[in-house]
């Protein structure tokens, strides 16, 4: 994936995130909700991975890099689009569409990065994901500690 439309998904991840409280009582919430971001975008690729390979003769794996976009539940069109319902339905479409877009992301650069799909590409897709988890665990704990040294108000005079 291009490095600017990684810059633009987590922008866009970002900016939805911005109004999201995120605490141990919704961690169900948040569970189902990775559940509905990643289930339906799996069946819906394969089924039409299936149906493009069919109709068109093509390897399964041209294919599901073809069907996946497809799949994939804009945070970038979901999140804006969700501004007029009530609270609890725009987190879960928050929460559902941008997980979307970052299992989707990762789904596609899977399928499409790897020239063998076996069981070693994905034991080694699984253990950069861990790899990536405890990274990011570790950076976020060290950005908080260091937040939480800051003793003083800096104030900023305005852009414009």
């Amino acid at each position: 994936m291009p490095v600017l439309g990684t810059v633009g998904l987590i922008l866009i991840v970002l900016e939805g995130s911005l109004e999201l409280e995120i605490d141990r009582s919704k961690l169900p919430f948040i569970g189902k909700t990775a559940l509905m971001a990643l289930v339906p975008m799996l069946l819906f690729s394969f089924g039409f991975a299936y149906l493009i390979q069919y109709i068109y003769d093509i390897p399964l794996k041209i294919a599901l890099t073809n069907a996946i976009p497809l799949a994939i539940i804009s945070s970038a069109i979901a999140i804006p689009s969700a501004q007029p319902l009530p609270a609890k339905q725009r987190e879960f479409i928050t929460y559902e569409s941008s997980l979307s877009d970052i299992f989707g992301v990762i789904f596609f650069n899977f399928i499409s990065l790897n020239d063998n799909i076996n069981t070693q590409s994905v034991y080694t897709f699984i253990i950069e994901i861990l790899l990536i988890l405890v990274v990011t665990f570790i950076a976020t704990v060290a950005l908080a500690f260091l937040l939480s040294k800051i003793k003083h108000h800096k104030n900023t005079p305005p852009l414009f």
